[in-house]
């Protein structure tokens, strides 16, 4: 087997969702240890990635197409990478505030149309409008919270496609049809080299 051969064997098989899953729970972990770092980080990042996509975009129609449309998303990504890599802070206190208005608003309309629906709706009406609020004033430490929220679930995926791998493993068998007794028998192909 040459090395050609070695290498999409690995890219194909359980190995490389051992390190899927490695560099999941890794990202998992930052997320939850350092959620406003990791929020501008990944803030940098997209504005990175956009400016690429946008200089990307205007190279295509400068040499493939003469598509304004193209051109125009490319100078729009250019603008929007700009944006994110220079003030990452300021979007990521914009964004939780537009949330924050749209859990307030739900909250408030909920309250007026829910009066005839009982105690219930009322206190759920009331939760929204105090969390509406609560993420209007503090719109970093609700992206924050939010953050790391995600990292726990990350680092529950990456654990899970682990014992799902391990678990393949262990559990790599075919029936095969026996003859003798109208039943199965199983074989076990774990311990088999290709």
């Amino acid at each position: 087997m040459n090395n050609m051969e070695k290498i999409k064997k690995f890219l194909s098989g359980e190995a490389l969702q051992i390190i899927i899953a490695v560099v999941i729970i890794a990202t998992g972990v930052f997320l939850l240890a350092k959620p406003g770092t990791s929020l501008v980080t990944i803030c940098y990042i997209l504005g990175v990635t956009s400016l690429i996509k946008g200089v990307t975009a205007l190279l295509k129609t400068k040499f493939q197409s003469d598509n304004k449309t193209v051109a125009a998303s490319g100078v729009g990504f250019i603008v929007a990478g700009v944006v994110l890599f220079l003030h990452p802070k300021f979007l990521l206190s914009i964004i939780p505030v537009i949330i924050g208005v749209c859990i307030l608003g739900y909250g408030i309309f909920s309250f007026v149309t829910n009066r005839k629906k009982g105690l219930m709706g009322k206190i759920l009406s009331a939760v929204s409008v105090i969390i509406g609020i609560t993420v209007i004033i503090t719109p970093f430490k609700f992206a924050e919270a939010v953050t790391a929220i995600i990292g726990i679930a990350l680092i529950a995926v990456g654990v899970l496609i682990i014992l799902a791998e391990v678990n393949a493993r262990k559990q790599i068998r075919i029936q095969i049809p026996d003859n003798d007794s109208n039943g199965y028998q199983e074989v076990d192909f774990t311990d088999v080299e290709d």
